[in-house]
This record gives structure tokens, sequence and C-alpha cells, in this order.
């Protein structure tokens, strides 16, 4: 059986929240704000650019 004492889980609970606080800081930061303007008869071609070429 573990035997977990209140260090050691207030530690881990304090590791934990950072990630979250982390990861949360980072997916919002790589947000960006755009314009749009209606485009018609024309072909719009949207390429994400993840191909790696030899």
């Amino acid at each position: 059986m573990i035997v977990m004492n209140r260090k050691r889980i207030s530690i881990m609970l304090l590791i934990i929240l950072t990630g979250i606080f982390t990861f949360a800081y980072k997916a919002e930061s790589k947000t960006q704000q755009t314009s749009s303007e209606p485009i018609s008869n024309r072909v719009v071609i949207l390429d994400a650019g993840h191909r790696q070429t030899r």
C-alpha cells in the first residue's frame, strides 16, 4: 500500500496545476486575429505547409 502524506500530496497538486496553467497559456498565445473579405468566382487553395520534402 502506498502511504502519502500531506506534503507529498500538496507537491503533486502543485506540479499538476502548474502544468495545466502552462498548457493553457501556450494554447492561448498561438491564436491570431484575422480579417476576412468575401470572395466570389475565385478558387482559394489553403496549404498547411506541414509536408516535408526530401
